[in-house]
C-alpha cells in the first residue's frame, strides 16, 4: 500500500495517463510518478468529487465548478497551487456543484451535477435538466453519452454534424431506475460496447441491447 503524506484525509478518485497518477479527496489533489510512485506536486483544494485526465489538462469537478490545470513534462511544486488554483471556472454549467466528469479530449467535456448534466463542446454549452444528482457520467468513442444516478442509467447519442444544436441529445434509451448508479465505465467487445455500471446493490454489466445477469429483471428500451 502507497501511503500519501502530503494531505491529510480520505481519497476518492484518480485518473492517469502514461507518467502520472491524479489522485483527489477531501482535502486536494496529489500527483504521482508512476514510474517510482513518488509524490511530485499536491494542492489543497476543498469538495473535490471528481478527476479526470483529458488529452493536456487534469479537469477537478468541486462543489464550486469544475477547474483544471495543464500537464507539465516536469512538475515543479512552486507552482502547482498557483496553476490550479487560477484556472478559471467553466462559466455556463447548468450547476456549480459538480458531481461527475467525463472527456475524450480537452475539449469535449461531459459534466454532471446536482441540477441535470452539461456538455462542453469547445467553447459551447449544451445542458439537460432531465436527472438530477447525475453521480457518474461516460464518452463513449462515437460519444455517445451515459450518465447514472438515483434514477438509474440514461444513454444520449450526440450529433455529430460539423456544429452543435440544442436538440443534441437524440434516441433516448433509459434503464428504468430500479438500480442507483454510482459509476460507469464503458468498454469494446466484439465490436460491441459494454457498460459496466456499479451499483448499490452490485455491478450491471450491459452488452448494447442486452443485460447480462439481469434480462429478467431490466430490459433496454429501444
Amino acid at each position: 500500500m502507497i501511503e500519501l503524506v502530503s494531505l491529510s484525509g480520505s481519497f476518492n478518485k484518480t485518473s492517469s495517463d502514461c507518467s502520472y497518477h491524479y489522485v483527489s479527496g477531501d482535502q486536494g489533489i496529489i500527483v504521482m510518478r508512476i514510474s517510482d510512485n513518488k509524490e511530485v506536486a499536491y494542492a489543497t483544494i476543498s469538495g473535490i468529487n471528481d478527476i479526470i485526465s483529458g488529452d493536456s489538462q487534469v479537469f477537478l469537478g468541486t462543489t464550486s465548478g469544475v477547474l483544471y490545470f495543464n500537464k507539465k513534462e516536469n512538475w515543479q511544486q512552486q507552482n502547482f497551487q498557483d496553476d490550479v488554483s487560477f484556472h478559471s471556472r467553466f462559466p455556463d454549467l447548468i450547476s456549480e456543484e459538480v458531481l461527475s466528469l467525463a472527456t475524450d479530449s480537452d475539449h469535449f467535456l461531459l459534466v454532471g451535477t446536482t441540477s441535470g448534466v452539461t456538455l462542453v463542446s469547445g467553447g459551447n454549452y449544451f445542458s439537460s435538466d432531465e436527472f438530477d444528482n447525475v453521480k457518474a457520467v461516460g464518452i463513449s468513442e462515437d460519444r455517445r453519452l451515459y450518465y447514472g444516478g438515483d434514477f438509474g442509467l440514461a444513454a444520449k447519442r450526440t450529433t455529430v454534424t460539423g456544429s452543435w444544436t440544442s436538440d443534441y441529445l437524440l434516441d433516448d434509451t433509459t434503464i428504468p431506475p430500479m438500480f442507483p448508479v454510482s459509476a460507469i465505465t464503458l468498454t469494446e467487445d466484439n465490436n460491441k460496447r459494454v457498460i459496466a455500471a456499479a451499483t448499490d446493490t452490485g455491478v450491471l454489466i450491459i452488452k448494447e441491447e442486452e443485460i447480462v445477469g439481469n434480462s429478467s429483471i431490466i430490459q433496454l428500451l429501444t
